[in-house]
């Protein structure tokens, strides 16, 4: 073991108890040991070294207790200057350590003790140890003509003569790209951080590199190279730098206190801390040395608040006080035979936290309490006259001589903000299983918590907490969007079409039973209705009642479709049967028709609004015919009914708004554009005479017909619809990689499937009303084949949003 570390002192410092002789203008003895335990604490990889060499040097000096005493002798010997008479009996000591080190020589190797690891500037020792034994480049050095030696260590240079630690930097030419700062950053090397600020900056340099993705041989931006060019003649000037190897100088004197003083700080850049031992004389001189220093700069993959603020990095309160209590537990250096930590323990651990907590948010009012004072009326704290209990902010009020709790008379405040209010709030709104408000604000209140602002607080987090919108949230709502073209501009009949099937409907055919369906095709502008029976819901029966439908109502620009996932009725049977509908022959069908077949999102029922709310009339029209019927139809009763139905369906008026006033027209329906006529009369307003209307000029009443049903239309049913009679706020548009969950009408809440947007389809108004969610993976059939990720395509009113990307 070295003097040096043992003591804590120079090896050239005096004792002036025994008052030696002084020795002018000589150092003797300042020894440095490589590959001790100073040299250890350095370089944390060879720490199995050093317990190794520990175990092995007290295995050796177990068995000669000779050693030890020469090993104290000399110790006692070198603390003070010696006169040119006490080398002659320093030079014997150390023979005479020689002599036992050489005796048992053959023992030290079995310790796998190395003697090549000793380097001393004694010319005593040196010419003791056989050459073949000495560390290499070690030589026997003369300090009195070797002025400028120097040894290197861990990238430092040593000067010997005067014992200091300096840098020597030799720049070599580097490209001024990423790999050439790099391999310059990197080849400073500083254990024990003397330079750390200054590294500091170099790796900051690279950090930003490494940010920008820049290549590792691309040249430098204009930006940062004032930045490099700073940093390398900053470089040049660590030169300068000299740091005494020894923690205080000579001749400081009898040491009479030693302090260990740590610092430490932070910025978004980087923190660091340094550790500085404080010696203090018998004459009350104060020397201060830096130990070591380290820095670390913030990683540019996280938020530099996450970085500093440790405490952020948990998310249980209950974990966080177990933390804090076990480093509590090893701060009192007390043996504990269980991991277990007690309740005593977690209490202390709380009451450390609140009480930083409060010495943030509350440092005024604390200080104001300390010293006897009352608070000032303005102060959040005044009305609930607060009281330090162990340094702990508490509600006064007025249940001091209540029966109850100390935790209900007097709650512990918290500020609403802090990462430790979340913590506590979480915790105790989960106990209770994710209730309301008012329950969790009771829970808190009987644990002994008073949080300012509480029920904003808690309405907020009870806003955001993922399980609670999972059990009670809404679906995701948007402004209702603008009536498409086709709704709104001047066609004729079924030019823009919206389709849908319902059913099925039981008749009997001999003496067997079917199933026949309904297919209604509703026109998008005028509301008229068109009903076609199918045998089943096979493609074909799709064509042939399409081929029917076209044939008697001309030609079709656009033909929608809800793509059979959500069918009035949602009859099982209906499902399946659609599902196995092949939709392009559908579509090679229409496009030879020169129609445009548009597919909505699948269980989007209120796209379809205009088609659905049509089936619901037809199938209160069919149940109370069916009702009255004794026996089962036939196919041609049931397409009698069918068409009956479409008739009252188009004779309803589409605007109520002039059914009271006894002056008003006939209400228009959509039988006066289909059919061009009424069960009453028009009559003949304006400058048309009579004779357009009952003469032979047919064309003419037919054209003034048209007219005078567009101009009803625009003015009774256009004007009504224009209305949203729901969805009137924009809301937040659903973003790509929200997490939701999808609403599924057959299944219970907590079934639902759980899912990330991928895609979301912007309208023409520039919100968000369909979007496409990832709900798993789809396993492929062939073997070794990756499986592909289940996409399925929904409206936001069938999502409830968990948590926001943002």
């Amino acid at each position: 073991m070295s003097v040096t570390e043992e003591t804590g002192k120079s090896t050239g410092e005096r004792d002036v108890s025994e008052e030696p002789p002084a020795l002018e203008g000589k150092s003797v003895g300042a020894q440095l040991v490589f590959g001790s335990r100073e040299r250890q604490l350095t370089e944390k990889g060879q720490q199995v070294r050093e317990e190794q060499a520990k175990r092995h040097v007290k295995a050796f000096l177990k068995s000669y207790d000779s050693w030890k005493s020469i090993a104290k002798e000399c110790r006692k010997s070198l603390k003070q200057f010696c006169s040119q008479e006490d080398l002659d009996q320093v030079y014997q000591y150390i023979q005479r350590g020689y002599d036992h080190v050489h005796q048992n020589y053959e023992p030290l190797q079995r310790n796998s003790t190395n003697t090549s690891d000793v380097v001393q500037k004694m010319d005593a020792f040196l010419s003791c140890v056989d050459p073949s034994e000495r560390a290499s480049g070690v030589q026997c050095l003369d300090l009195n003509q070797d002025s400028t030696s120097v040894e290197h260590a861990l990238g430092l240079q040593w000067s010997v003569e005067s014992d200091h630690f300096s840098f020597n930097v030799n720049m070599k030419d580097k490209p001024d790209t990423r790999r050439g700062i790099l391999s310059v950053v990197a080849s400073l090397y500083d254990p024990l951080g003397f330079v750390a600020p200054f590294v500091l900056s170099g790796k900051c340099i690279l950090q930003e590199l490494c940010r920008r993705n820049v290549q590792w041989d691309d040249p430098l931006s204009d930006d940062l190279r004032p930045r490099w060019e700073e940093w390398k003649t900053g470089l040049e000037g660590l030169k300068e730098v000299s740091i005494s190897r020894c923690y205080y100088p000579p001749h400081f004197g009898n040491i009479v206190s030693v302090e260990l003083h740590h610092f430490s700080d932070a910025s978004s850049v980087g923190y660091g801390a340094c550790s500085y031992l404080r010696y203090k004389n018998d004459h009350n001189k104060v020397h201060c040395s830096l130990v070591k220093a380290v820095q670390v700069f913030t990683s540019s993959t996280s938020k530099c608040t996450d970085m500093l603020d440790r405490l952020s990095r948990f998310s249980s309160w209950t974990t966080l006080l177990k933390v804090v209590a076990r480093i509590k537990r090893l701060a009192s250096k007390q043996k504990c035979l269980t991991d277990i930590v007690t309740v005593k323990e977690r209490e202390n651990a709380a009451k450390i936290l609140i009480s930083l907590v409060q010495k943030q948010s509350f440092s005024t009012e604390i200080k104001i309490l300390e010293i006897g004072n009352s608070l000032p009326s303005s102060g959040p704290l005044f009305r609930l006259d607060p009281i330090l209990s162990e340094g702990i902010l508490r509600v006064g009020g007025r249940l001091k001589h209540a029966p109850l709790s100390e935790e209900f008379r007097h709650p512990i405040i918290l500020p609403n903000k802090g990462h430790i209010t979340q913590l506590i709030l979480s915790h105790y709104h989960s106990q209770i299983f994710h209730q309301g408000r008012s329950q969790t604000q009771m829970e808190l209140r009987a644990n002994g918590f008073w949080i300012l602002g509480c029920s904003t607080l808690v309405s907020k987090f009870i806003y955001k907490c993922v399980q609670c919108r999972k059990l009670r949230r809404s679906v995701e709502e948007q402004r209702m969007a603008e009536l498409p073209k086709e709704r709104v501009e001047e066609s004729a009949p079924f030019t823009n079409c919206g389709m849908d099937c319902f059913g099925p409907f039981i008749i009997k055919r001999n003496r067997k039973e079917h199933k026949r369906y309904g297919l209604i095709l509703t026109c998008l502008y005028s509301r008229a209705v068109h009903i076609e029976m199918v045998e089943d819901l096979s493609t074909d029966s799709f064509i042939n009642a399409l081929r029917c439908f076209i044939s008697l109502r001309g030609a079709v620009r656009q033909l929608h479709c809800d793509q059979g996932r959500n069918f009035v009725g949602a009859k099982n049977e209906l499902k399946e049967a659609l599902k196995q509908c092949d939709n392009q022959a559908l579509e090679n069908f229409l496009a030879d028709k020169q129609c445009e077949f548009v597919l909505n999102a699948p269980s989007a029922s209120h796209a379809g609004g205009v088609w659905e709310r049509q089936i619901r009339t037809i199938r209160n029209v069919l149940n109370y015919t069916l009702a009255q019927s004794v026996g089962r139809l036939d196919d041609a009763s049931l397409r009698t009914l069918f068409y009956e139905a479409m008739a009252i369906v188009n004779s309803r008026p589409l605007s109520t708004d002039i059914i009271n006033d006894p002056n008003s027209l006939e209400p228009l329906t959509p039988n006066h554009l289909i059919l061009m006529k009424s069960k009453l009369a028009l009559p003949p307003p304006g400058k048309f005479v009579k004779e357009d209307v009952y003469g032979t000029k047919r064309w003419r009443r037919i054209q003034y017909l048209i007219e005078q049903f567009w101009s009803r239309w625009k003015g009774e049913y256009l004007s009504n619809i224009s209305m949203r009679q729901k969805w009137h706020v924009p809301r937040r548009n659903v973003q790509v990689n929200d997490v939701v969950i999808i609403k599924e009408d057959i299944l219970p809440r907590n079934q639902w499937q759980l899912g990330r947007v991928v895609e979301t389809t912007v309208d023409s108004d520039g919100l968000v009303r369909r979007v496409k969610v990832q709900v798993g993976t789809q396993k492929s059939h062939k073997t070794n084949s990756p499986s592909k990720p289940s996409i399925i395509e929904r409206p936001i009113q069938k999502l409830v949003l968990l948590l926001e990307s943002e």
